[in-house]
């Protein structure tokens, strides 16, 4: 499939008249780029695609604090003019108000060597103005090589070439790929999503064949019973028989109930995650306050046992770890007397060099000086006898130092003895629990102060609220498990059952030249081998595909992100689950929003390649998150791409006009510019550039 042009009228922002797209693929290149800022009406495009093949337009809303999955309507009067109600109507506002209610969107494409034209319309039942979707008609016209298709044969062709539940995979919205990169990169991923990766690659065709073989099966049987029933009369086998039947039946149907039970709780799961994917950042931080609160908890339980080890050290053998403080201080008070007693042994030396040299003056006479050879005359008796008054005065002096040294005594001995002491082995481990209560006091005030901070980011999200979601998902994803369980014990006892009623019916009296049984009999093996077959292949098949979608996505990984080598491969799980494995074959964590988008969309292009569905995709502003680098390193990858018609729709913080068109204008067959008409705030029109 291969669309050649949309003409819309009157839908979303698109006021009046046709806005059309060509897709006109002349050059050869099968890439297209449609720009525009945020909000000028890229994403309604494919709203406009989606209405057209489908006839309505799915929104998500929020209802009374709950989000809900509501069909956007096509005419409001409440929200025409201007105050709120669920969903946004698809009727252009200007339009509306001015009486024009028809909406229209045209859709031409190509489908094996087909060219096909989608006509879907609403319009006004009445001349006066509708104001619900009550008093709108819808009309819907297909042809086909110009040949009208039947009305009541529309709905069911667009489904057969384009199925509604695998669309989501092709008309890719950045919704889309927010929600699956959560669902893709999570360790509790929902039934939801296998489901719909099963269906895009076929899987359920083939489970639903295998049920039919088993019904089939189920029903031969039964008519084989019954003929040999005539034949032999009621026997104690053939009661026996009839209860083992039974009891297989009562299984079954206790085994749909429980896929039953596990279709509606994977369908409210994916509820419950739609709900939680806009609330992405306070599941986060919800997280984060968890382990600060865990951090607070467990230093909580540290301190305790600390506490309760230095108890019992100090109430124990280590009593003397109380003096500590006072040998420290006598320690210090030691080492002060010692630095005194040192400083007065060194005032004595000073005073007795003074004195030796006070004496040898008095004693002096005439001298020869050793250098010029002077020899000097002596002092006088007036100098000797002032010299020696000093010379007395310091005697005395040191007399008193010396005395002062000797009532100091020497406390070095003294130091040693209580240093030892003070560093005794029970002190030791003494101070490395206070060491330890530190440090835990450090961590649980480090983690309190990050706590109050995460708390404070939450006060204006309910909580409790989304914690209650997460943990009611949680019960389902384990309830589901249960159920699976079940379903295994279940079937357990089914092929049990149905070996005891084989055994029972081998018993039955030999139907031989009975033509009818034999030939019942015949088509039941038939069945058995074709329901065998199929389950062989179908489990040959999902593995098959899971590689295939893991080595394509893998491809487009590395070509995407701008440091390849650090990556060795994706790695997908039977539940879909994806693993980021690096170069030193170790799984890696993905917590950035941009590498999860990316993520999803490599796991989208495996899936849309191994499904070998032609159809056209449209990624619909896939930079939200994601780095300008990697949305041009995606450009390249899709647009070197032959595999089917590429749209690219972007905002100028992700792949710029004029860059893009440079770049990479060879490949585009056509690129259009989506702005708002000049001096309107509201109205989207197209412009094409390339």
């Amino acid at each position: 499939m291969r669309i050649t042009k949309i003409s819309l009228k009157n839908f979303g922002s698109y006021y009046g008249g046709e806005h059309e797209i060509d897709f006109d693929s002349k050059s050869g290149a099968d890439g297209y780029a449609i720009f525009g800022q945020i909000g000028r009406g890229k994403t309604t495009l494919i709203k406009a695609i989606m209405w057209c093949l489908y006839g309505h337009v799915e929104a998500s809303v929020e209802i009374e604090g709950k989000s809900q999955t509501k069909t956007r309507p096509v005419v409001d009067s409440i929200q025409h003019e201007g105050r709120k109600s669920w969903c946004l109507p698809l009727l252009n506002d200007k339009a509306y108000l001015e009486g024009d209610c028809e909406m229209q969107v045209v859709m031409e494409f190509e489908n094996e060597g087909k060219q096909y034209t989608l006509l879907r319309m609403s319009s006004p039942k009445t001349a006066k103005k509708p104001h619900t979707d009550k008093l709108m008609k819808n009309e819907v016209h297909l042809s086909v090589d110009k040949k009208n298709v039947a009305a009541g044969r529309i709905e069911h062709t667009i489904e057969e070439m384009m199925p509604e539940k695998i669309s989501k995979f092709f008309f890719v919205e950045v919704d889309s790929i927010s929600s699956y990169s959560a669902l893709l990169y999570s360790e509790e991923t929902g039934g939801s999503i296998v489901e719909d990766v099963e269906r895009i690659l076929g899987m359920p065709a083939i489970d639903k064949s295998e049920e039919e073989f088993v019904r089939e099966v189920d029903s031969i049987d039964k008519k084989i019973v019954k003929e040999k029933k005539k034949l032999s009369g009621v026997t104690r086998d053939t009661n026996k028989l009839e209860r083992v039947e039974g009891e297989i039946k009562e299984a079954r149907l206790q085994f749909q109930n429980f896929k039953q039970q596990i279709d509606h709780l994977e369908g409210e799961i994916t509820e419950i995650e739609n709900d939680l994917s806009g609330e992405t950042t306070v599941t986060e931080l919800i997280d984060e306050k968890k382990k600060h609160q865990s951090t607070v908890e467990g230093s909580d339980d540290a301190l305790v046992e600390l506490y309760q080890q230095r108890r019992e050290l100090l109430s124990g053998s280590m009593w003397s770890s109380l003096v500590q403080n006072g040998i420290e201080e006598a320690v210090s008070n030691l080492q002060d007397a010692s630095n005194t007693r040192e400083g007065l042994i060194r005032s004595v030396s000073r005073e007795r060099e003074r004195i030796d040299l006070l004496a040898a003056e008095i004693n002096q006479g005439g001298a020869e000086c050793t250098v010029c050879g002077n020899v000097s005359e002596g002092i006088s008796d007036e100098e000797k006898e002032s010299k020696a008054a000093n010379l007395v005065k310091l005697e005395s002096s040191v007399e008193e130092l010396q005395g002062k040294i000797e009532s100091c005594g020497d406390p070095t001995t003294e130091i040693l003895r209580l240093v030892k002491y003070k560093d005794s082995a029970g002190h030791k481990s003494l101070s490395e629990l206070e060491y330890q209560l530190g440090v835990k006091s450090m961590d649980k005030n480090t983690a309190m102060k990050s706590l109050k901070e995460v708390e404070k980011q939450l006060e204006e999200h309910d909580e409790i609220k989304i914690a209650k979601m997460a943990q009611e998902k949680r019960n389902k994803i384990e309830f589901v498990g249960n159920l699976r369980g079940e379903c295994g014990v279940v079937r357990e006892f089914i092929e049990e059952k149905e070996e005891e009623k084989k055994k029972l019916v081998a018993k039955l009296p030999d139907a031989k030249g009975d033509t009818k049984i034999t030939e019942l009999e015949l088509k039941s093996e038939v069945y058995k081998w074709l329901s065998k077959c199929f389950k062989t292949a179908m489990t040959e098949y999902k593995e098959a595909a899971r590689e295939s979608v893991e080595n394509i996505a893998t491809d487009a990984w590395k070509k995407m992100i701008p440091t390849p080598k650090k990556y060795k491969e994706l790695r997908v799980s039977s539940k879909w689950n994806v693993e980021v494995i690096g170069a030193n074959g170790k799984i890696l964590p993905i917590g950035n929003p941009g590498h999860r988008q990316t993520l999803a969309v490599c796991i989208f292009d495996g899936l849309r390649k191994t499904s070998n569905l032609q159809f056209p995709t449209f990624f619909d502003n896939p930079g939200s998150n994601i780095s300008d680098e990697v949305i041009q390193n995606m450009a390249d990858y899709f647009w070197a791409d032959k595999t089917g018609q590429m749209v690219m729709l972007s905002h100028s913080g992700g792949l710029k006009e004029n860059e893009a068109i440079s770049k990479y204008g060879n490949r585009l067959a056509g690129a259009w510019r989506i702005s708002y008409t000049k001096g309107d705030d509201a109205i989207s029109e197209i412009e094409k550039v390339v």
